[in-house]
């Protein structure tokens, strides 16, 4: 059960992150590096190594705990 929890906590906060850091909506926007596009690309790619490292450090925090 804990283990279901630090995954899906990790797809929400990643996401997060993912779409308040690292991605952009369009051209002029100023914020985020890497634009959303159509299709699997880049932005995809952002999106899935923000889940993976929220997951990978929110595992090793609970293990330690």
């Amino acid at each position: 059960m804990k283990k279901t929890a630090i995954v899906f906590g990790s797809i929400v906060a990643g996401n997060w992150l993912a779409e308040r850091f690292l991605l952009k909506s369009s051209a002029d926007d100023t914020q985020g590096f890497i634009q959303v596009a159509d299709g699997l690309g880049m932005d995809d790619v952002a999106r899935a190594v923000a889940i993976l490292a929220v997951l990978y450090v929110g595992d090793k925090l609970v293990k330690h705990a």
